[in-house]
Parts: C-alpha cells; sequence; structure tokens
C-alpha cells in the first residue's frame, strides 16, 4: 500500500514541465555462503533503488528494497523510505523520512552509507546501511540564525525491514529543537534539547527522558579553530556538571584545530558516561584508518563509560610529500565495587608519503597498540602501498600489510599473526582487476573451525576482483573467491562485515 500510494503522488506531482525525477539503483547477485555453511551455492538477490523527484521548490524521495533468498520468511519487498521536503527562501520542512544530526551527534545523528550493505548473521538477510527518523523536521536559516525542530521514530538498524520485525524497528519517538546563533563574526554559540519517549515493558504506558546540550565553535587567533559541545541528562536525579561523578549521565566533546604552512595539528578529547541513547553516534575520537588491517582492529566506542583523547600532526613537504603521526588513548570501567576493572586502549601510528617521481608513489606506515578489551597486546603492525603510472594509462597497486599481537587469556597467552598482500592493475578510466590474499594464524580463525587445533591453526582467504565502468552511469564489480569478514569503518560508523566463500556481482546505476 505505501509503494502504490508514493509512486500515486509522484506521477501527479511529475505532471509540471520543470519536474525532474533522477536516482540510483544497487543490484547485488550472490551465488555461496559463510564458510563451511550449507548449502554453499546459496543464491540471493538484493536491490535498492533509490528516487529523487525534483520541482522547485518540493522535493519527493523514495527507497525500495527487495531482497530474494529462496524462503519467504527471508525474503521482503517495501518501501523502506518516503519523504516530501519544501523549501523556501532559508524555510524547510520535510515530512517522512530524513536525516539529521545535532552538534557533532552527542544527541542525535543519523546517517546513511551509500552503497553499503548489512548483513543479519542470525537470520542472514540482507538490507541497506541507514539509520533515519520517519516523522518531521522544520528548519530556518538566516545570516544570524539557524533553528531546527524535529519529532519522529528513530530507526533500529540492527534488525532487518521484514514484516516480521517492522513494530521492532522503531519504539521510541523522540521531540527535539536545535538553535544556533551566529552573532560574532567566526563564531558561533548553540544548543539544543531532546526527548525520548519509550515504552520499556510494551505495555502501551510510555515514558520519557530528556537531554539538553550546549555548544560553541569559533576561530582564534593563529589560525587556531576550536569545538567544544557538552550534553547531559535532564532531571533533579542527575548532577548536571559533575563530570567527574559516575552518577552524571553526560557527553563532553572537544576539538582544536590549527593549520599553517606545511604544519597541521589536532587534538581531541571526550568523556562519555552512560551516553549510549539508540539513535546518537558520538565522536570515536581514534584515527579511522584506510589500511585494511589497521581499519579491521580499531577500537570501537563504548559510550556507556569512555575517556580519551587524540593527537595528530601532518606535515607536507614542497614535492607534496606527507608525514603524519597521530596518538590516541581511550579508557573504558566496567562492573562495581570490587569487581570494577579498567581498560585502557593506546596507538601510536605513523605514516610517511613520498612522490619517488610523478608516476610512482610510496606510502609506508607503522602502527603499535593495544586494546585489552579485545585481550589483544603488544599489537604491532606495518605495511607498504606503491602506486604506479604506466604508459596508455595503466595503473598499477601493489601494497603488503602485517601485524602480530599476544592474545592474553587466564589460561594462556597466544600470539596472531595476521597478512594482507594485494594486488590490482587499471586501465583509466572504466576497467581494473585485482587479487587480494589474506592470511591468519589465529586460533579461532582456523581453516576448518570444526576440527580446530590450536598448535597448527591457520587461515587463507584469495579473493579475485573485477570491476568496469559502463559509460558514465552504470558501475559494474565483480568478486569470485573467499572473502574475510570483521569489523570495518567508514565515515566515523564501525560495522561487521560476514565472511563469505563464492561469486557476488553488483551493478551500481545512476539516472
Amino acid at each position: 500500500m505505501k509503494t502504490k500510494v508514493f509512486i500515486s503522488v509522484l506521477i501527479l506531482l511529475s505532471g509540471g514541465a520543470q519536474a525532474q525525477i533522477s536516482g540510483t539503483n544497487i543490484l547485488e547477485y550472490q551465488l555461496g555462503n559463510l564458510p563451511y555453511t550449507d548449502p554453499s551455492n546459496l543464491s540471493r538477490v538484493y536491490d535498492q533503488l533509490s528516487l529523487s523527484y525534483d520541482h522547485g521548490s518540493i522535493t519527493g524521495f523514495g527507497k525500495f528494497e527487495i531482497f530474494q533468498a529462496g524462503t519467504e520468511q527471508r525474503s521482503y519487498s517495501e518501501l523502506t523510505q518516503r519523504s516530501l521536503r519544501f523549501s523556501e527562501k532559508g524555510f524547510e520542512i520535510t515530512v517522512g523520512n530524513f536525516y539529521e544530526m545535532f552538534g557533532r551527534g552527542l544527541l542525535l545523528r543519523s546517517y546513511e552509507l551509500p552503497g553499503t550493505i548489512l548483513e543479519d548473521i542470525g537470520l542472514r538477510i540482507r538490507y541497506g546501511f541507514y539509520r533515519d527518523v520517519d516523522g518531521f523536521l522544520l528548519k530556518y536559516e538566516t545570516d544570524y540564525a539557524q533553528l531546527k525542530l524535529l519529532r519522529g521514530k528513530p530507526l533500529r538498524n540492527d534488525m532487518p525491514p521484514t514484516p516480521d520485525f517492522e513494530e521492532m524497528r522503531r519504539t521510541h519517538v523522540i521531540e527535539g529543537a536545535e538553535a544556533d546563533l551566529f552573532l560574532l563574526e567566526g563564531w558561533s554559540f548553540g544548543g539544543a534539547y531532546l526527548r525520548d519517549n519509550y515504552d520499556e515493558d510494551f505495555d502501551g504506558d510510555r515514558e520519557f527522558t530528556e537531554y539538553g546540550t550546549f555548544k560553541i565553535e569559533g576561530n582564534l587567533p593563529f589560525d587556531v579553530q576550536i569545538y567544544s559541545e557538552y550534553a547531559l541528562q535532564l532531571g533533579e536525579n542527575n548532577p548536571r556538571f559533575d563530570i567527574l561523578s559516575d552518577k552524571c549521565v553526560h557527553a563532553f566533546y572537544s576539538s582544536m584545530n590549527f593549520s599553517r604552512g606545511p604544519v597541521g595539528l589536532s587534538v581531541e578529547f571526550k568523556d562519555y558516561n552512560d551516553f549510549l541513547l539508540g539513535f546518537n553516534d558520538p565522536p570515536y575520537v581514534v584515527k579511522e584508518h584506510s589500511y585494511r588491517i589497521l581499519n579491521r582492529s580499531t577500537h570501537t566506542l563504548v559510550a556507556t563509560d569512555e575517556m580519551g583523547w587524540q593527537a595528530e600532526m601532518l606535515l607536507t613537504s614542497p614535492g607534496g610529500h606527507t608525514f603524519t603521526l597521530n596518538l590516541a588513548e581511550a579508557e573504558n570501567e566496567f562492573g562495581e565495587g570490587e569487581f570494577r576493572r579498567r581498560f585502557l586502549y593506546k596507538e601510536i601510528f605513523a605514516e610517511i608519503k613520498y612522490h619517488l617521481n610523478e608516476s610512482i608513489t610510496l606510502k609506508g606506515f607503522i602502527d603499535r597498540s593495544q586494546e585489552p578489551i579485545k585481550l589483544e597486546m603488544d599489537r604491532y603492525a606495518f605495511g607498504l602501498h606503491l602506486e604506479n603510472e604506466w604508459p596508455h594509462r595503466i595503473g598499477t597497486e601493489t601494497s603488503f600489510e602485517y601485524q602480530t599481537f599476544d592474545r592474553e587469556t587466564l589460561m594462556e597467552t597466544t600470539n596472531v599473526q595476521n597478512y594482507i598482500t594485494a594486488f590490482t592493475v587499471s586501465h583509466a578510466p572504466r576497467l581494473s582487476a585485482g587479487v587480494v590474499w589474506e592470511r591468519t594464524t589465529d586460533p579461532y580463525e582456523t581453516d576448518n573451525p570444526t576440527t580446530m587445533d590450536v598448535e597448527t591453526a591457520s587461515r587463507n582467504w584469495i579473493g579475485y576482483t573485477a570491476s568496469y565502468q559502463y559509460g558514465n552511469n552504470h558501475f559494474l564489480s565483480l568478486f569470485y573467491g573467499k572473502r574475510r569478514g570483521g569489523l570495518t569503518c567508514s565515515s566515523g560508523i564501525c560495522y561487521q562485515v560476514l565472511d563469505f566463500e563464492g561469486l557476488e556481482l553488483m551493478i551500481t546505476s545512476v539516472f
């Protein structure tokens, strides 16, 4: 019914001569499964169609998702997002699904990672990776102020969009307002209020919790920019400004940036206590690595109790060579009384990027870290990445990454080693092909988990990739082989990717 109504509205509105309909489509076909899982040749199709309608000050949007997996319980065909937006002269109102953020995400952050597909490990259902709000959003902006008002149901994206989970995906109702003032040149002051309405016992009686935040952003002398935001739970039972107290439900984030000539510096600080709200996403304040072996083992935020900082220095030479140094710490505490335990994450990362000539670029990194929450200590890593540009628009990329750490348990200490080697050749701008080989000696990831032998534990993944850009609007990518899963982080958002063995074809179209 939702799909028919939305399509009917678009048809009625598109009668104007100036109307434009654009969109994107992602089609994915998989023939394979998790390793050592029957059937090994599981066939599945996922499609995501996003349509946008523009007619002057009116914009309509809809997202259709289809998943077919061979069983009715796991398959679905749904209009998962729909919205209408009207905007004119600084005024904007959106009805339906929308993305919005208050401040830096301490109170509220909704988002989408385009082209990313999630999969539930229990139900094995694939769906788009986004977390929106379904309701209405009002914005008004002038040269001196900006105001936002919203009410809606935030999405829980840990459940698939099947009819069985439809009611469980949006159990909270949030109401909020944010205001920013631009009274001084280069400075802004703002605050926000948010009320979370929820039915904790599913008995029809809703309770609510209120939150507030204050923020300041500006430019200091000597090319220094600062930002600070403090959010807390409102109410008499919360000691509002006692940041050091474990009873104060709060989140504090602050950053400072400096850039002049070849030198860039940045410092960030965080302090979060009981601030995992389900619809917020405070800054992680750890470096998001582009290298696979480091991205997979990065620290994930524990917003219920975390304090930490990050500092980074970037040096750039006249030839375009760069040197990056990053230091980060994050402290977590769990438990009560004599059972309370402290965990300290540490990382030191250094990278150099050097242009050997106009055609060859070399990057190298070293990294030392520890993550006691994952029982990973004395974690060392290094890697090299070489890019070559050859005649006739041919390019090659070669990389090697290595990591070792000790997993310390009550029973024993086990050394683990991880390797990644990749090679890609491309013909600009349309064609590329490559191979990726990974290996680990982690006893928890042996080649056959049903016959795990800790003494000889090892596992290998070899995958072949190819991509082709057809025209300017269609992009085809192909994967065959074994792909290692694990943690993946992008745009400050971390999620789990499952192992896969088989064939995967993805076609992305823009029109």
